[in-house]
């Protein structure tokens, strides 16, 4: 049985078609030309286990397949030849991710969590071993971060003193390192610190307008307040 489900109208025009089939458990796209483009892939549960190209010059495009668990969650996404990996603690949180590509496994990392209500991980080991720790207050926001080296940050979300609030709020690179720093203060948003690196030495570059010139024997500090 095949159940006509949702048209698409433009100025009078169709844009696309998606029909249901409820035997296949299958949802058909189709454009404004009635060609069938993608097709949409249920399990018994309802869940989406596969997006399908359908259109013969997209026959390069590889279809993408969801595998869930016994417990109904995503344990595996896969995509032409790589795949995504996820495996759950008994609280249903993610206890290790990994990416497979050829059969070659990257960037396995591994999640604890230092309380059972905590969503947020305590602890992440990097495919080299390396541990990242964290700790949260009880809103959620981190607090405390050690790198593998053993460098300790102590992050404050605000401060208050006497009626002024002020509100810190940091963003962060892939590498830790800070990359923005904006203040709030009692409601009025200053202007944000931006930072930049050198992409090799790891080096700060640069602050707002300000730029760092270092060479084998010299800094200059160069910019305008």
């Amino acid at each position: 049985m095949i159940a006509r489900c949702f048209s698409l109208l433009i100025n009078g025009r169709n844009v696309f078609t998606i029909e249901y089939d409820r035997e296949s458990k299958l949802d058909t796209v189709r454009n404004g030309l009635d060609e069938e483009v993608l097709g949409i892939q249920y399990n018994d549960a309802g869940q989406i286990i596969g997006f399908i190209p359908l259109r013969q010059n997209d026959a390069h495009l590889a279809a993408l397949q969801i595998m869930y668990d016994a417990s109904g969650r995503q344990n595996q996404i896969s995509w032409a030849n790589s795949s995504l990996i996820f495996e759950y603690d008994r609280l249903n949180r993610i206890a290790s991710a990994a990416a497979l590509a050829a059969g070659t496994s990257f960037l396995q990392r591994k999640f604890t969590y230092q309380k059972e209500n905590q969503l947020i991980p305590s602890l992440i080991q990097m495919p080299s071993g390396e541990k990242y720790r964290w700790r949260t207050d009880a809103s959620g926001a981190v607090t405390f971060l050690k790198t593998p080296a053993g460098a300790v940050q102590h992050l404050t979300q605000f401060a208050r003193f006497a009626e002024k609030l002020l509100e810190y709020f940091y963003e962060y690179d892939d590498y830790f390192r800070l990359t923005s720093l904006t203040i709030i203060d009692n409601a009025v948003r200053l202007p944000a610190l931006k930072y930049q690196y050198d992409s090799r030495s790891g080096q700060l570059t640069k602050l707002d307008n300000f730029v760092f010139l270092r060479d084998s024997f010299t800094r200059r500090i160069m910019g305008e307040t």
